[in-house]
């Protein structure tokens, strides 16, 4: 993540000047796992709009841009919904024609609805799914997909909380897999796989992880969540940490990219634009690992979700953004599964690069990086930045903070080395054990 316009940055209970942050483009945490589509913080959104039926608030190219115009900035991620009971392939392709055009990724929610998770492992979408298989093939460009989202709830057909049986969590994860190896089966290489649990669990057997269908089908991980405030009997102003926390530490285990693909706030029993104000503050520091933020901007019965309630709403968010430079794509139609850490950079030759910049060389033997821009690798000293100019060659991903691995399976490979994991975080495979 990018971070401009901070006071103090803290890193490991270090506070170092403002004079220094600017040097920084990354969030304070070497856990940040950008995947291989964005460099930075990706924002989006359900566009939403003001029409009403017949010309419903779908993501066509009147209502993208004027949601670009309402925030002053381009959408890397278009948010859509594709139902199997109502939605077609080449109903679904206009849209992605708008995102094309418009240089965004789309991001589409499966819906198998009417189905449960049982009904798709037996087969009765297959139709359904093999339009898609070989629509988007021949499509070529990236497309997100994410199926089975908010299987933690009650309200979807294929919910746990709606039937535990016919959709419990084993199923609903086997039914994602199922989803997913159709494409692969057919050489679909252009599809990103997102697995979404939502921010509350609703019913009975629902957990925030159980359906997670395993790290070998899934590209990047999303959470759902709102404010509702006091809207509905049931609900309370909840702040962004309260909102999101339980189920942020829930899916942090996992080493995934996590994004935000659906969120929003009322401005019923409190301000938005404070929530949203101090969500900005927090997350480079509370939620270092989110990497991609969607509004849901469409106001609903069930609440005023549009992100131009108030236009401190609206002021907010564009303040909170500009702390972010436009997210650059740096890649697409790499193999499904696979993940780039980028905090993970190459380290510079033995010189003392940062020189240039007014900041000493890092001591011997301090490898620890804390943060890779442009420059090079950063670590600190007395409370100071300072280049990093060698690595550990016994052990060279303990630069990148993560201990190297106690065997040779390789999950992914980048520019620094061969990655693997161990309980759920990532290590360093060295090649020399592993010949």
């Amino acid at each position: 993540m990018y971070i401009k316009f901070i006071n103090l940055l803290t890193i490991t209970g270090l506070f170092i000047s403002s004079s220094y942050a600017n040097l920084v483009p990354r969030a304070s945490s070497s856990n940040v796992i950008y995947g291989d589509t964005f460099d930075s913080m990706f924002f989006g959104a359900w566009v939403g709009g003001p029409e009403k039926l017949p010309e419903y608030p779908f993501p066509n190219t009147k209502n993208v841009a004027s949601f670009e115009a309402l925030q002053g900035r381009h959408l890397d991620v278009i948010n859509h919904y594709v139902s199997w009971q109502y939605n077609s392939w080449e109903w679904t392709r206009s849209y992605l024609d708008v995102a094309k055009a418009n240089g965004s990724i789309m991001l589409i929610a499966f819906m198998p609805s009417p189905y449960t998770a049982q009904d798709v492992l037996n087969g009765k979408g297959d139709a359904y799914i093999d339009t898609f298989v070989k629509g988007i093939k021949s499509y070529g460009e990236e497309i997100w997909i994410r199926p089975l989202h908010e299987s933690n709830g009650d309200w979807y057909s294929w919910g746990t909380g709606r039937d535990n049986v016919n959709n419990a969590e084993k199923k609903v994860a086997a039914a994602f897999r199922y989803i997913v190896d159709k494409f692969r089966a057919a050489k679909v290489t252009n599809v990103k796989w997102v697995w979404t649990t939502n921010n509350g669990c609703s019913g009975a057997g629902t957990t925030h992880t159980g359906s997670y269908p395993g790290n070998d089908y899934v590209d990047y991980i999303s959470i759902d969540g709102y404010n509702y405030g006091t809207i509905q009997s049931w609900s309370r102003w909840s702040s962004f940490e309260e909102v999101f926390r339980e189920v942020y530490n829930a899916v942090s285990k996992y080493p995934k990219p996590i994004f935000l693909a659906e969120f929003s706030s009322t401005e019923v029993g409190g301000s938005k634009a404070q929530w949203i104000t101090e969500m900005f503050r927090i997350l480079p520091t509370k939620f270092p690992r989110i990497i991609g933020l969607l509004w849901f901007n469409e106001s609903k019965p069930d609440g005023d979700w549009g992100l131009d309630t108030s236009k401190s709403a609206v002021e907010a968010w564009k303040k909170g953004m500009s702390a972010y430079p436009p997210a650059k794509r740096i890649g697409s139609n790499k193999k499904s599964g696979q993940t780039v850490n980028k905090a993970a950079q190459s380290v510079k030759p033995k010189e003392c690069w940062s020189e240039k910049l007014g900041y000493k060389c890092c001591s011997p033997g301090n490898i620890r990086i804390y943060v890779t821009d442009a420059s090079g690798p950063w670590g600190v000293e007395n409370k100071n930045w300072c280049g990093i100019t060698e690595k550990d060659d016994k052990c060279w991903s303990l630069s990148y903070g993560y201990k190297c691995c106690n065997h040779c399976h390789v999950i992914y490979t980048d520019e620094s080395g061969k990655w693997g994991a161990i309980n759920d975080e990532w290590c360093g495979i060295v090649e020399d054990t592993c010949k």
